[in-house]
């Protein structure tokens, strides 16, 4: 368990010095106001996934899903996932399943009372 921790640490410092050498990158992964094109997304997808980055891809894609072609291209591939898993799993397992996960929100959202933070 100490050795997770300290390859954490380790890819922590390891993103940050990354992220202080492509500032640009920086901008764009964490500042509000920089906006993304769905080319520079690819850009950077490639960059993070050459340097193993890949958790910072997620935050690169939710950040910029209010793009219409990042949120089509993300919208379909999740479609896509559904399907074959729904495939895999069976209509009777798929559609507990979506139960389940509707009735999780609704209790999640009682807690939160109607709030997201």
């Amino acid at each position: 368990m100490q050795e997770a921790g300290i390859n954490q640490k380790d890819d922590t410092v390891r993103l940050v010095r990354w992220l202080s050498e492509h500032p640009k990158i920086q901008r764009r992964l964490c500042e509000s106001e920089f906006e993304s094109t769905p080319e520079e997304c690819i850009e950077m997808i490639e960059m993070l996934e050459k340097n193993s980055f890949y958790d910072m891809i997620f935050i690169l894609l939710i950040k910029n899903s209010h793009d219409l072609i990042i949120n089509e291209a993300i919208s379909k591939m999740v479609t896509e996932k559904i399907t074959n898993e729904w495939e895999r799993i069976g209509t009777e397992q798929m559609c507990r399943d979506i139960k389940e996960r509707i009735r999780d929100e609704i209790k999640l959202n009682e807690i939160r009372g109607d709030k997201m933070f």
